[in-house]
């Protein structure tokens, strides 16, 4: 019976984050100004007064509504050859090479936006389940399809992808607690393993 390895990806993969890392690659000099208008909502989140999915919200309107989804693709492309491998961690990569190398079904999980990540995990032989961006006449509008995939909403995308049941151990691989959810799900469970000691 085949595995299946889940892994999150910011903090997780990388030890940065790379929606904020590509919303200042795509916006360039704008990207602190941008930032300041949106503050006040951010001293709000983290003061555990405006929610995760509103303020994600916030940030694709004020960085990506109205891009086009063939500029935001040509983006991504390039931001995972040019930026990408400066924040990987080595040892997440070799735990993947390694799941990939026995046969196991290898699937990013993560709330960073998929079209941001496509490029990068295709190049890689992953899937990928990521937060899906709301599309009208080929231009992104800012707004996010059903929730922003962190918590719960991991769990239901992979079981409205597969099937634990049909795996023979489950692995997954997290580094907050928006990776609880998905931690809970598997056999062997990985919390921020990818550190250095």
């Amino acid at each position: 019976m085949r595995d299946l390895a889940l892994f999150d990806f910011d903090g997780t993969v990388t030890s940065r984050d790379s929606f904020l890392l590509f919303l200042r690659y795509i916006t360039g000099p704008t990207f602190l100004l941008r930032c300041l208008v949106l503050a006040p909502r951010i001293c709000f989140f983290l003061l555990g007064r405006y929610g995760n999915h509103c303020l994600k919200e916030d940030f694709l309107r004020q960085f990506l509504a109205g891009r086009s989804i063939s500029r935001i693709a040509h983006a991504a492309s390039c931001f995972a050859r040019e930026i990408m491998p400066s924040i990987l961690r080595p040892q997440a990569l070799e735990a993947i090479r390694l799941h990939l190398q026995f046969g196991d079904r290898v699937i990013v999980v993560t709330a960073t936006p998929e079209m941001i990540l496509q490029p990068w995990c295709r190049d890689q032989g992953l899937e990928l389940i990521g937060t899906r961006l709301e599309i009208e006449n080929e231009m992104v509008t800012g707004r996010i399809i059903g929730e922003n995939c962190r918590g719960k909403e991991k769990v239901r995308r992979l079981n409205e992808r597969l099937s634990p049941a049909q795996y023979g151990t489950i692995y997954a691989y997290g580094d907050t607690e928006g990776d609880w959810p998905m931690l809970e799900l598997a056999h062997v469970s990985c919390f921020k393993p990818f550190r250095d000691s």
